[in-house]
């Protein structure tokens, strides 16, 4: 890492919901667990992005979610990733989402950093070895 991230940075990531983010529950659009967890992870991955070398990628290890309340179609949602500890190539950040002034999720995310090149290497042995072994 060119530096590692201190304890205490945060970074938000702001968006509307829309319907392609919702599930239907009998014409109520209610945003979707999967979407908000995608958008709360990417909060912590681009916050990370900003500490990593060239040769270097971030890959989420352990998710820790409560999905507290509701948000539909239209609202604005507020998400936050805030770096909470360090230890070597691991970084856990606290997570939060908030819509209409009340938590909607909070929870841990753990990432680690590592060396780019290895993950495609390891990609591409396991993509061999598929093709070797139908």
């Amino acid at each position: 890492m060119k530096v590692s991230p201190k304890t205490g940075s945060m970074r938000e990531h702001e968006f509307f919901v829309s319907q392609e983010h919702c599930i239907d529950f009998d014409g109520i659009s209610i945003l979707a667990t999967p979407h908000l967890l995608w958008e709360m992870e990417h909060c912590a991955l681009d916050l990370l992005q900003e500490s990593l070398e060239d040769d270097e990628i971030s890959l989420g290890v352990q998710i820790d979610l409560e999905h507290r309340s509701m948000a539909v179609e239209l609202d604005h949602v507020i998400c936050t990733a805030k770096v909470v500890h360090r230890e070597g190539t691991l970084v856990t950040f606290h997570l939060t989402a908030e819509a209409n002034g009340k938590c909607l999720a909070q929870g841990l995310h753990k990432r680690r950093v590592v060396d780019r090149a290895s993950i495609k290497n390891r990609l591409e042995s396991l993509r061999m070895s598929s093709l070797n072994h139908p």
